[in-house]
């Protein structure tokens, strides 16, 4: 098998897999409880914590486990202006975030609050950071913002908007979803200068069904859900201990070895990047040239990219037509950013793994050939 969707998800490492299990079947403690047992699951608990918020520079307190990107995202949006409505009732986001954000904002309209969607530049296909600046109002609570596209691998300027903001409008809060840039590159907080921040653990080997959100001190967020007191009441319920202890294990191992990690994955993105064009003539590469290494989106103009994907996934290689939450629709991302049909329609999306090789691009390249050049 040849696996070229990570951004999609990624294979769960068994190092990882290992804690977790640990956890299920041998110290499955409620971190609630008070006796040593439940206290050894506590301070397991607390040690992910601590591991999470290290990868992005976070005071450990500052940091709470979601089920994942989809629903810190919607914590953070919808909790956010919930918070904050008496302040304003405006929020900004793009047209090119995950549907998560999109989704969440379009059900806030429908109860009355206003949002401003920013879509790519005509000329650069990118967000630019002065028509996010531009749609900011008076009345603005909320920007939320990707850190990098799932779709092209597009760098958003999420600290040139973030640093402004905070100087012409401080009460305005920043959201970013870091889900395919945290523990890839580096996501720092003290240089992206974000409120609230979303990750998630699938796309770093950890299992799904476990991610984290950030929220800087003093930020009001109002949960979305009612019991106890876990996670700061930010997420109440008794906490996934195995998938919390995995994801702060997996955080860990992206810390220490992302220098490398990104290293080889550049390698990888700019020889499959070279070698498609060397291959197809007509082929137009919709990433970026300084976009995150880990996803090269490429369009074969007179394809169908559902089709390939198809035609590739019997070979047993597998890579995406775009988002794997799209389940196939064509890409809303390459849409708004303004390319024409014939290049959304034939656009694939290759998403990259330091445990990928240069063997395994010229497998793909090979019955691409086949498929497109026959």
């Amino acid at each position: 098998m040849i696996y070229l969707d990570n951004s999609a998800t990624t294979s769960t490492d068994p190092d990882i897999a290992a804690i977790a299990l640990d956890f299920m079947t041998n110290r499955y403690g409620n971190p609630s409880s008070l006796h040593h047992f439940g206290m050894d699951a506590y301070q397991a608990v607390m040690n992910a914590r601590y591991q999470a918020a290290r990868l992005i520079g976070a005071p450990t307190d500052s940091v709470y486990f979601t089920s994942g990107g989809t629903e810190s995202n919607n914590i953070a949006i919808r909790g956010t202006a919930l918070a904050n409505q008496a302040v304003g009732r405006h929020i900004v986001t793009t047209t090119i975030e995950h549907s998560s954000v999109l989704s969440c904002c379009q059900a806030l309209e429908k109860e009355g609050f206003s949002v401003t969607y920013v879509a790519p530049s005509p000329e650069t296909h990118r967000i630019e950071a002065q028509d996010i600046l531009r749609a900011v109002r008076e009345d603005t609570i909320l920007i939320s913002m990707m850190h990098v596209n799932n779709e092209t691998g597009e760098v958003l300027p999420v600290r040139e908007v973030a640093e402004a903001v905070h100087r012409e409008h401080p009460h305005t809060l920043i959201h970013c979803d870091t889900v395919q840039s945290f523990g890839k590159i580096p996501v720092k907080l003290h240089e992206l200068k974000v409120d609230l921040l979303s990750a998630s653990g699938h796309k770093i080997h950890a299992p799904k069904g476990i991610g984290m959100l950030y929220i800087r001190p003093q930020v009001p967020v109002t949960p979305l859900e009612y019991g106890g007191a876990q996670e700061g009441h930010v997420n109440p319920g008794t906490e996934s201990v195995p998938l919390i202890c995995a994801f702060g294990a997996a955080a860990e191992k992206r810390l220490l070895n992302m220098k490398q990690n990104l290293e080889q994955v550049t390698r990888l993105n700019r020889y499959c990047r070279n070698a498609i064009i060397d291959a197809f003539p007509q082929v137009q590469i919709l990433s970026p040239e300084d976009a995150c290494p880990y996803v090269l989106n490429c369009s074969f103009p007179g394809t169908q990219s559902g089709d390939l994907v198809d035609a590739l996934s019997m070979r047993d290689i597998y890579v995406s037509a775009g988002s794997a939450c799209s389940r196939g629709t064509l890409s809303h991302v390459l849409k708004s950013a303004g390319y024409e049909a014939s290049l959304v329609e034939g656009a694939l999306r290759i998403s990259f793994d330091a445990q990928n090789t240069t063997e395994e691009i010229d497998t793909l390249l090979q019955a691409l050939k086949d498929l497109i050049l026959k």
